[in-house]
Formats: structure tokens, C-alpha cells, sequence
């Protein structure tokens, strides 16, 4: 057993971080990238989100770390040589991400904006939300940029809470109209946005304690990753806060999958995986491979101190490759019932 646990895991400071949006930089790229910067609350350490204008809501598929958050649509086919010649409104716009994005052909950001406008002009929503906000934080005062945006939000929960997140200055550009924005992120949650729930409640948390609790309380049940991490981290049950991590970490988070790691070997949370000597070594190893991939720099740490469970594995036949697959899969019993539950305990 020694062996296998040379160098195991240390668990970080697992304090809820959120950033000063008084003070909080704003970074630039080329992928229409827009920082949410959030409320500050009784946290102390400061950290910035970035969010793809295409979306970051929960997925199931691994993305590699140089690549954009996840997108709200599954991930695109290559094309060697597309053919926008006979192509409708989703079409076009798909193609238009994948220039944009490089995937299956030359990153050409112009092209890929140039195929979002046919698709825009169609009258596709979805691609008059990404094509307002790439032209509207070209420019702030691009009023066809802002109409466009205006009108995805009328049927679009996602164009609702990044034209929210733009008026109540949460977001570059600013356009400084704060009780439009928070009317805007709560109608987004009120739709039924986990996302936009988690913001909301942030944003209020001082203001109004309740709307916010119920607010988080919806992101959870809504499966948001970053709001299962903050009920995981603030639950008062070990079961609930492994449930929660696990929750978080089937769904793609790499912060989640490095807590739940940790957790495992620490033997403060019982391992899911059955016929293994070790097992929780095992699915620990899992996890923090599956966190390196997504650039977790920690998890890379660890899965180098559990290179003699790898060993291990691969002398008894056995394939990592197999267990990350297993270890990912949610079993169709869970519902979600006991992250809600024990969310509503603390």
C-alpha cells in the first residue's frame, strides 16, 4: 500500500474564491472570450471566470486545455474542405465556429464571423447572440451589434444572461445599466439557467440573502458545476459534499475532479469503483488523470505520485483508459435527489 500511495494527494485550501469586480483585469482573445467578473462576497481569494461567447454549460465530453470552454451545441465533425455553397442557416453557422474555433480547417477568425453574419441574416438566434457580442465588444457603440443582442434575448436564456452580465458591468463591454442587467441574469434564472442562478445569487448575496439562497439552491438542482462546488464545499455532511463533488465532476469540472481525488485517498469519501484490490486509489487515479487533461496542474502532480498504482494496473491487465470511462458514467438511479437534499440541510 505504500507503494501505491508514494506521494499522495494534500488537500488545498478549499475556500469559495470570487474576485473584486472593482479590480479585476480584463484579458482579451481572439475567440470573443467575455471575463465575468464576480460579486465580491465574505471569500478571500480572487479568481475570474471566462466564458466563450458560444456558452459554458455542462457537458459530458472532455475538452483538451487549449481549447475554449465547453459550447452549448455537441462538438463539431472536422471538415477537410467545407462547402458552405448548400448550407442553411445552422450550417453556416457551424461552419462559422469551426473557423473560429480552428476545428478541422485554418483558424481564420474573419472567415468564421463572415459565415456566423450569413446565418445571422437567415434569422438563425442563436448566431445573432454570438455575432452582437463579438461586434459589440469590437466596439461598444455598434447599435446593430446591441439590437442583435437585444433581440436573441427575447427567446434566448443565454443571450438574456450575457446581455445581463453587459449591463450590470459584470462583463466587457460595460453598458452601465445595473438594474436592467440583474433584471435580465433573473430572468435567465427564472427561465430555468442554472448558470444564470448561480450569477444572480452572487450578485445579490448581500442585498437580498434569501432570494440568493434559493437562487443557489436552483443552480444546484440544476447541476451548474461551480455551484455544486460552492454546496460541496460549505455542506455539512461527508456523504453530501462527496455526492455534490462527484456530481460536479461527472459533469466536467476539473476543480471538482481534484476535491473528489482527494477526497478518495484521504478516505474521507468511499470509492464508487468495486473489484479492485485498492479501489479507491484506483478511481482517485482516475480522476486526477481525467483533471490533468483539462489542465489541472495539481492533478498532474498527483497522478506522478500514484505511478505505482499505474503500475499496478497495468500488470493485473487493467486499463486506465477503461476506468476513466467508468468512473464518468452516471448511474440512472441518480437523480440528483441527494445534492439537493443536503444542500437544503446545511
Amino acid at each position: 500500500m505504500l507503494a501505491l500511495l508514494a506521494g499522495c494527494a494534500q488537500l488545498p485550501d478549499s475556500s469559495v474564491p470570487v474576485a473584486d469586480r472593482a479590480q479585476a483585469p480584463v484579458t482579451e482573445n481572439p475567440y470573443g472570450v467575455i471575463l465575468i467578473q464576480e460579486p465580491v462576497d465574505t471569500s478571500a481569494s480572487p479568481e475570474q471566470d471566462s466564458y466563450a461567447v458560444y456558452g459554458a454549460d455542462s457537458v459530458s465530453t472532455f475538452i483538451p486545455p487549449d481549447r475554449l470552454p465547453a459550447l452549448d451545441t455537441e462538438p463539431l465533425q472536422p471538415q477537410a474542405e467545407p462547402d458552405p455553397s448548400n448550407l442553411d442557416a445552422d450550417g453556416l453557422y457551424a461552419l462559422g465556429r469551426q473557423y473560429i474555433e480552428g476545428d478541422g480547417v485554418e483558424q481564420n477568425a474573419a472567415i468564421g464571423e463572415h459565415y456566423i453574419s450569413l446565418s445571422a441574416e437567415l434569422g438563425k438566434d442563436e448566431a445573432k447572440r454570438v455575432l452582437g457580442l463579438i461586434r459589440l465588444r469590437r466596439d461598444v457603440s455598434d447599435a446593430e451589434a446591441l439590437a442583435m443582442l437585444e433581440e436573441a434575448a427575447e427567446t434566448s436564456l443565454k443571450a438574456q444572461m450575457q446581455l445581463g452580465f453587459l449591463y450590470a458591468n459584470q462583463a466587457q463591454p460595460h453598458l452601465n445599466d445595473k438594474p436592467k442587467g440583474l433584471a435580465l441574469i433573473e430572468k435567465a434564472y427564472r427561465g430555468g439557467s442554472g448558470e444564470a442562478a448561480y450569477y444572480y445569487s452572487r450578485i445579490v448575496a448581500r442585498t437580498d440573502p434569501q432570494a440568493s439562497k434559493e437562487a443557489m439552491s436552483f443552480a444546484v438542482t440544476q447541476g451548474f458545476s461551480k455551484a455544486l462546488l460552492a454546496a460541496a464545499k460549505t455542506s455539512g455532511s461527508t456523504q453530501g459534499s462527496a455526492e455534490l463533488y462527484l456530481r460536479a465532476a461527472r459533469s466536467g469540472d476539473p476543480a471538482a475532479m481534484y476535491e473528489y481525488a482527494n477526497g478518495l485517498l484521504i478516505r474521507k469519501y468511499k470509492p464508487t469503483l468495486t473489484g479492485f484490490d485498492h479501489p479507491a486509489e484506483v478511481e482517485a487515479l482516475a480522476w486526477f488523470s481525467l483533471a490533468s487533461e483539462l489542465g489541472n496542474g495539481l492533478a498532474t502532480t498527483e497522478v506522478g505520485n500514484l505511478k505505482g498504482v499505474a503500475v499496478d494496473m497495468a500488470r493485473r491487465g487493467t486499463s486506465l483508459d477503461e476506468v476513466k470511462r467508468k468512473v464518468q458514467k452516471v448511474p440512472a438511479e441518480d437523480d440528483g435527489q441527494a445534492e439537493q437534499e443536503q444542500f437544503h440541510g446545511d
